[in-house]
This record gives C-alpha cells, structure tokens and sequence, in this order.
C-alpha cells in the first residue's frame, strides 16, 4: 500500500540532485500498515499520529561529498499498484494539491571526509641565487585523524609552495609553484591510521630570494586536495574549524638570506693619470679595484645596488683618521649592480671618477684610499663580512709619485 522513498540532498526541500536514493525503504510489514480515519487525524494528539517505526536505511556515502550530504529527505506516498482490503478503488491525494507536503526533510550534522590534522616539511637547495630558480627536494609530512577513512584513487593531493611575509601564510604569494607534486606523488594513497609522506619531490623555486627581499621572509607550503581527484572526496583540516573556508594546511618556516660574501683582502691600483696637480678640482681619475673572496664561504651575491666604494684621502696609510674630500659612492650604475659569481673575486676593472685637491697641497694627502661596502639600499639583504676580523675594507694608494705641486 505505502511507498516512502530516501535520499540525501543539498538543498533543505529535496530539490536538486538526490544521492544515495532509495525506492520505498519500508519493510513488508510497514507497507501493509493499516491507516483509520477515527485514530488519525490531524487534529488529535502527537502520540495519536499515524506512524511508522524502526523505518532502516542505509546510506552510500560513496556517491557524493560532504557539500552534497546536508538533508535527509523522504516522500510519502502510495505505490504504483495499491491493494487494499476493500473492493472499492483507493484514491490518495494531498491537501489543496500541495504536493511538496508529501517531503520532509531535516538537516544532517557535521560531514567528515578526510580529516588531515598536522602537515610538515623539509626542502633543501644547493648554491640559490636571487631572482633566479633553484633545484630544491623536499620531503613532506602529513598526518591525518586516528580513525580516517582509507582512500585511493587518482590525483588526490595538491602540495603548493611559495614565499610570504606572514607566518601564517597569508596574502601575496611570492614564486608562487601551484603543484610541485606529480602524478604518481599525488595519488599516494592513505590508509586509517596512517600518514601521507612523500620524500624527494623534486622543483624549482627562487629559493635565493626568500629572506633576501623585504616583505618575502618565510618559506610556505600548503596541503590541499587536488584539482580534479578521482574519486572526489572532503578534506577536512585542523585549520578548519572556525574558518568554514579555510579547507587547507599551511606551514610557513622563517628563511634567512643564503646570499654571503666574505672578503679577505682589498687592493687599488692607479690606472691614470700618472701625475695630479695639487690646488685643482675636476681631475678625471681610473682606478682598478680588486676584492678577494673566500672561495669556500662565500656564494653567488646578486641583486641591484649592492656594492659601495667610497673614496678619500688620508694621511694614514690604512685609512685611519680624516678622511679628506670624501665621495660616497664612485661606483657606477652598473657597477652597484655587478653579479658576484660563487668562487670568484670582485674586481672593478675600472672606475671613473673626479679627484678635487682644490686648496690642497700634496703633503696634506699622502695617500688615495679607497672602502669597499655594502650598499645600504641593497635589494637583497645579504651578509657582508671581511676576514680574518671584521673590519672595514679599506687599501689606500700612496701619492708620494702621483701629486705635484
């Protein structure tokens, strides 16, 4: 006689795509339920009502997601071939034709897909360079709820990598490397109880400009579930709770500026002119200036604007004391900007530049000296040291043959 059909839906009328449904769920016994207009109507008690008990069904979650799984519908209604215990023919029909009154449904509680709790990683790159990709390998870590459904499938994960400078991860990505996971690395699958590690994931990330730059100081990943998995699933994250949004793992780690160069020796040397006039201003003046590098500490140092050469006279042969007629920066733009390769010197083949001895005599300026540093307003925030101490890098040339009166 009776026919209640189940299913679970996304909408709160039943509307829509119907997952997990099922024709008429009641038993023999429960079809035949004998209905009395003298004990049910709509107007007696609740415990009057006519019902139906200990109605089972079971539900495949296999056929959707937990978006998908919000309400638990049914429809009344009577079957396609009634028999009744009568002879007369059974008309059934809803009040005022509304024929939604047939379903009801009611809200499920909370869905859990794949719940993933902690993610960690490690990633290592040799000799980075910034502005430029460097190889690097990581190993990544990710846990998942004691109890976590097992899955396998195609194209399960995504793992992103970038710079940030928040350790939370958020706002504008740097570098930003969608998916350095392949094929065969995002469909490892998980069993329950167990974790998802994969090692050796192999990309190229600017990974010299990470703590080089402002704004660009932590190194970030992201756990996330893939684009277009196969079978589709929910990921559920720690994160998760009280951001509805947030279905993700972030793990950002603070990175420090690989970018060093370490100096151990400064030297000048006069290319012209042979002779300079004391008591004149505007004398057009070459200079060839080589830095030594220790080639087992230092990397490559590249970026705009991060050399320095100031220029000076003293009448110290290290450079102690006054510095007289000192120019800040000598150096051209080129110059500023020029790469360091790893396992080399610095050398400036030449710089050009203008001396003034105006209302200088020669005695007064023994010697033309020359610092080398780094520039303040580097673009990348890279370690500058001098060995054996760290002191200023400083070669004067002696103007005992140079300056004329």
């Amino acid at each position: 006689m009776w026919r209640v059909d189940a299913w679970v839906s996304r909408s709160e009328d039943g509307s829509g795509p119907q997952f997990s449904y099922r024709e008429n769920i009641l038993n023999d016994l429960q079809r035949a339920n004998e209905f009395s207009q003298l004990k049910y109507t709509y107007y007696q008690a609740n415990d009057r009502y006519w019902t139906f008990k200990s109605v089972k069904y079971n539900f495949d979650a296999s056929e959707g997601t937990c978006k998908d799984f919000r309400y638990f519908c049914i429809k009344f209604n009577v079957t396609d071939e009634p028999k009744p215990m009568f002879d007369l023919p059974l008309t059934f029909s809803v009040v005022k034709g509304e024929d939604e009154r047939q379903t009801v449904c009611k809200r499920l509680g909370a869905c859990e897909g794949v719940f993933a709790k902690t993610f960690d990683w490690d990633l290592e790159g040799e000799d980075p360079i910034p502005g430029q990709d460097t190889p690097v390998t990581i190993d990544i870590d990710v846990t998942f709820k004691r109890h976590n459904r097992n899955l396998e499938g195609d194209g399960l994960w995504r793992v992103a990598l970038f710079g940030s400078s928040n350790p939370g991860g958020d706002g504008p990505r740097f570098g930003e490397v969608s998916q350095i996971l392949d094929a065969e690395e995002s469909s490892e699958d998980i069993r329950e109880g167990t974790s998802l590690y994969v090692d050796s994931i192999e990309t190229d990330f600017e990974l010299g400009t990470v703590g080089c730059v402002e704004d660009v100081e932590y190194i970030c990943m992201e756990f996330l579930k893939g684009d277009a998995p196969n079978p589709d699933f929910t990921l559920n994250t720690a994160e998760a709770r009280g951001n509805a949004t947030r279905d993700s793992l972030i793990t950002c780690k603070p990175q420090e500026c690989q970018s060093r160069v370490v100096f151990t020796k400064l030297q000048a040397t006069l290319l012209s002119p042979d002779v300079m006039v004391e008591d004149t201003n505007d004398t057009d003046t070459k200079v060839k200036l080589k830095a030594t590098s220790n080639k087992q500490l230092t990397t490559t140092v590249a970026g705009e604007k991060l050399w320095q050469v100031v220029t000076f006279f003293s009448k110290n042969e290290v450079g102690g004391g006054t510095r007289t007629n000192e120019q800040p920066q000598i150096l051209s733009r080129t110059q500023e900007d020029q790469t360091l390769p790893k396992g080399k010197n610095l050398v400036f083949r030449r710089m050009d530049f203008q001396v003034d001895l105006d209302g200088i005599i020669c005695e007064e300026v023994p010697f033309m000296c020359f610092e080398l540093k780094k520039y303040a307003e580097s673009s990348i925030d890279f370690t500058f040291e001098t060995h054996p101490l760290q002191d200023s890098l400083v070669d004067c040339i002696s103007m005992e043959d140079v300056c004329k009166g």
